[in-house]
């Protein structure tokens, strides 16, 4: 048997190459694996958008039915119409998010006033009944928003993390935003249900 003896050009060549090989096959990866996420993440928005239209198409529902008994509550209508036009609007996520928020402020109003000035409105079947799947509306955005948030925060974590981070940064992954309350949010909302 022949003793073959390599160059050491050969060998670093060789060893480079494999090298090179083993870099793009974790890069590959870490690409798989933040574009799966990115799009747990996106699809966790979604069901987000989606619950927060259903409360949005739920909301001129209750509000045909309740205008016609609220004569001097032209100011919630208002307020309410605005936001749902701010939402429908809104392109980005925070965006979104923002305009969410001034809906759930309006639509808290709304069901204050139906419960202090107009009780006996309230316990209409059909005003409780759209008020019972607003309330399964609101309980629905509050889980897919908890959703989002855990799959954005994981996301975020992989993109923040070496060596992703720079995988990341190359490749242009961006983090995703989480929601934020507002300080009328952590604010215990005051409803007083006698005249």
């Amino acid at each position: 048997m022949k003793n073959i003896h390599l160059k050491p050009k050969f060998i670093i060549g060789i060893a480079l190459i494999i090298l090179l090989a083993m870099g793009t096959l974790v890069a590959i990866r870490q690409y798989n694996t933040l574009q799966q996420k990115k799009q747990s993440v996106d699809a966790s928005w979604s069901k987000v958008a989606v619950a927060m239209q259903r409360r949005s198409d739920l909301i001129p529902n209750l509000v045909a039915v309740v205008k016609g008994q609220m004569k001097d509550e032209t100011k919630v209508f208002i307020g309410i119409a605005k936001a749902r036009s701010a939402y429908h609007d809104a392109n980005s996520t925070v965006a979104k998010a923002n305009a969410d928020r001034q809906l759930n402020q309006q639509v808290v109003t709304l069901v204050s006033v139906i419960q202090e000035q107009y009780p006996q409105l309230g316990s209409q079947k059909s005003v409780s009944g759209l008020m019972t799947n607003l309330v399964a509306a609101e309980n629905q955005i509050a889980i897919s928003r908890s959703s989002y948030i855990s799959e954005a925060t994981q996301y975020n974590r992989l993109l923040s993390t070496f060596p992703r981070n720079i995988t990341a940064q190359l490749l242009g992954f961006k983090l995703k935003p989480l929601f934020k309350s507002t300080h009328d949010a952590r604010q215990t909302p005051k409803i007083n249900l006698t005249n």
